[in-house]
């Protein structure tokens, strides 16, 4: 996901792993789903669960879904999606939240083709970290 968003940076593997795992060690609240093919991610999603949504139930956020390039177009996005969706029934969800850009079509068919409803009443806003910076400062 780095190198596709950011081509003009250099990501190791290894790194990539050591990052995540210490982040996933310090802010526990993160989950992540990983689809393989042999020992190569293809697809990973990442969520937490939220409360509350609709009613006092729970809420799963979803915070990406990516696959790689080779990946797209072979229905592995839309296995884990399916996994992802049997995890929240045994949770107890009421409600899977997710955004997409707008400059993204292929994201927006796949999730419409789930049958995800687009939201046209939400505004989604952003803080960068200079940002949230100035905001802390107050």
């Amino acid at each position: 996901m780095a190198e596709h968003y950011y081509p003009d940076r250099s990501f190791g593997a290894s790194t990539s792993a050591a990052a995540i795992n210490v982040m996933a060690k310090r802010y526990a609240g993160c989950e992540i789903m990983l689809a393989f093919s042999g020992s190569t991610p293809e697809v990973f999603v990442t969520f937490a669960m939220m409360f509350p949504s609709s009613g006092l139930g729970l809420h799963l956020q979803l915070k990406d879904v990516f696959a790689a390039k080779a990946a797209r177009s072979s229905g592995v996005g839309e296995r884990l999606m399916r996994a992802l969706a049997k995890v929240a029934v045994a949770r107890d969800v009421v409600r899977m939240k997710w955004g997409t850009e707008t400059d993204n079509p292929g994201a927006m068919q796949f999730y419409e083709r789930l049958g995800a409803t687009r939201m046209e009443n939400r505004v989604i806003y952003r803080l960068s970290d200079a940002q949230i910076a100035r905001v802390a400062e107050g």
